[in-house]
């Protein structure tokens, strides 16, 4: 399915929130689905407070990984003409 929009030029993001945010540090241990994630054209976010929350150092953040705050997130909800959220 990601392949198939990115072959129409759509632009994929992912914002990792809440319980989300755990695994997205470069000490954490990848999963095979986020490590084929991290190797496509696509941009991530995590969720700085939601890091916060958890004792995560939003400096230690996979290197395609970009933290955000809440203010940031509403931009990007704002610009973003389709949001697909799951679980």
């Amino acid at each position: 399915m990601i392949e198939n929009q990115l072959e129409h030029d759509n632009q994929i993001s992912f914002v990792f929130i809440h319980d989300g945010v755990i695994g997205t540090t470069q000490r954490s241990r990848k999963s095979q689905v986020l490590k084929k994630l991290l190797d496509l054209p696509l941009i991530f976010y995590s969720l700085i407070p939601d890091l916060k929350a958890r004792g995560i150092d939003s400096k230690n953040l996979q290197n395609k990984i970009t933290g955000i705050d809440y203010s940031e997130l509403v931009d990007i909800l704002a610009k973003t003409p389709k949001i697909v959220s799951w679980m």
